[in-house]
This record gives structure tokens, sequence and C-alpha cells, in this order.
């Protein structure tokens, strides 16, 4: 049997099993499935990989995507420019030889995701700091859009804190990010501390969360006639490309 998985804590959001093993079952590939690895420690996960080593790669997800990294053997070029890892596969597993490579798959996910139908404005506000947030920065970066992040804690001069968001900020950029689990299930009546009445039909809102598949950003920016788009294509598309990865 073939193993594959997603390393988080908590994960009782999450859609991955389900589109693998779909994905498995209409394209006939046998003998393989995707399960959860929900580990609160990650020395305890890299115990467990050591003692079942059927396992042949893991997507990563919150809180890990950056925790992961001190614990492979090598890491691909565009992940540690990122400093996030949201792929890993298992090079080696056998006589306590354990061998893992990190991968970023979430930066091309989203870069693909967030070109389609919309032309990007100049100036973008990702709202938190983590690995997805990481990714968000180096896709925006690319395309030469200038961005702040937001997050509890003011750090230097791109980060600034919810209490720094002026109605100005909020007004003249024009596409917002939201790479925090803010809103995601079961918390899905969670809201930003954002004033979403400086929303407009000139706003662009994409909130990484799938699940629900409409949070309360998004239904902000419905009302104040933003265009929005959710996470499920970025997690269809970075999951195809680990895939990718894995069989490789």
């Amino acid at each position: 049997m073939r193993r594959f998985g997603l390393l988080g804590y908590p994960l009782k959001h999450s859609f991955s099993p389900a589109y693998f093993n779909a994905k498995f079952d209409r394209e006939n590939i046998k003998n393989t499935k995707y399960e959860l690895f929900e580990f609160s420690n990650l020395s305890d996960f890299s115990q467990y990989l050591l003692k079942n080593n059927d396992i042949e790669g893991f997507n990563v997800t919150i809180p890990y995507k950056e925790q992961i990294l001190t614990f492979l053997t090598e890491v691909d070029e565009w992940a540690l420019k990122i400093g996030a890892v949201n792929c890993v596969k298992v090079l080696e597993n056998q006589e306590n030889q354990l061998r893992l490579k990190g991968y970023n798959t979430d930066a091309q996910a989203f870069e693909e995701t967030l070109l389609v139908g919309w032309n990007l404005p100049d100036k973008a506000l990702i709202f938190g700091t983590g690995g997805a947030a990481k990714a968000v920065t180096a896709v925006l970066q690319k395309h030469h859009v200038d961005y702040l992040l937001v997050s509890r804690h003011r750090q230097g001069n791109k980060v600034i804190k919810y209490e720094d968001l002026s109605n100005q900020i909020l007004k003249e950029r024009k596409l917002w990010i939201n790479a925090t689990p803010v809103g995601m299930y079961p918390q899905c009546e969670q809201m930003l501390s954002v004033n979403d009445k400086m929303l407009t039909e000139e706003h662009f809102v994409y909130d990484l969360i799938y699940n629900p598949e409409e949070t309360l950003l998004l239904k902000a920016g419905k009302k104040y006639g933003s265009q929005v788009k959710n996470g499920l294509p970025m997690l269809h598309r970075q999951a195809e490309l680990s895939w990718q990865i894995w069989n490789r």
C-alpha cells in the first residue's frame, strides 16, 4: 500500500483526504491512500514516520509549514527562498535512516489561481505572517505588487498591526488576501478585525480558506461589490502539484 497524507493540528477542517481518495478512484490508482496525520508534536510524527516506512510523502498545513524545515534533509530552492514548506517527499526511510525533502506547492497554486479572471491591483494587504502568507508574499513580489502584511504585532516596515489599519490604507490597497485561519470551520463566525465597509467594487478579496466555502470576509466582499475567491481551487492545484512531486 502506498501511503500519503496531511500533517497538521488540528485537522477536522481538511478536505484533502476526500480530494485525493476521489482522485485515486477516478484515475484507477490502486493500493494507494491519503490520510490525516494529526500530531500535536513534530517529534512524535518523526518517530511515527520511522515506524511506517510505507509513507512516501505528505502535505503540511497549520501550524507546521515553517517548523517542518528543521526536520528536513533537503529543501527545494524555491521553498527555501519562501521560508515555508507544504509538501514533503520521503527520499529514504529504512534502518532508522530518514531523509526528507521539502517543497512549496502553495506559491505556484496561489499564483495560478490568483491570475485567473483578475487584473492585479498594484497594492495589496496580506492578513497573516505564517507559512501561507510567505507563499503569497513571494508571488506578489514576483508580480511587483506592493504589499503590507497585517499581524497582531508590528515587525519592521512591511508588517503592521491591525490597529494601524486606517481607512485610507484599506481603501487604497485594492487586493485583500486572508492567509490566516480566521473564519475557518468550525469557527465560521469569526471575522478579521478590519473595517469591511471600506471594500468597494474596485476591490479583490481572496480568502485562502476553503471550508466554509464563503467566509464572513467573502460575504462582506460580495455585499460591497468586490470580486471574491475562496481557497478551494488553490487547494486542488497544490494537491496536483504535490502528486507530481511524489511520483517523480
